[in-house]
């Protein structure tokens, strides 16, 4: 994959748990906030994310919400890992 199609469309990395890795660039750009400010935020326990599993048409896909100071970001995740906005 060229570096601009992987820049168009970012992955998340999948954990042996389940367990879904985002690009903090990716939260970060997505919430409106400099990823300087978003570290601090998340060691700080005021980072946010909720995980849905999609049913039926969207088996396979995860649609996670992040929240961070009056914020929020919604991602959708593929099996492949492709991660595409939500909102």
């Amino acid at each position: 994959m060229s570096g601009a199609a992987q820049a168009a469309h970012p992955l998340a990395e999948f954990e042996a748990d389940g367990t879904v890795i985002f690009p903090m660039e990716v939260v970060a750009e997505g919430l409106k906030v400099p990823l300087e400010a978003l570290l601090p935020g998340m060691k700080a326990g005021l980072v946010y994310q909720v995980t849905e599993k999609g049913e039926g048409e969207d088996a396979g896909r995860l649609r996670v919400t992040f929240r961070f100071r009056g914020r929020q970001c919604r991602l959708i995740v593929e099996k492949s890992g492709r991660i595409l906005p939500a909102d």
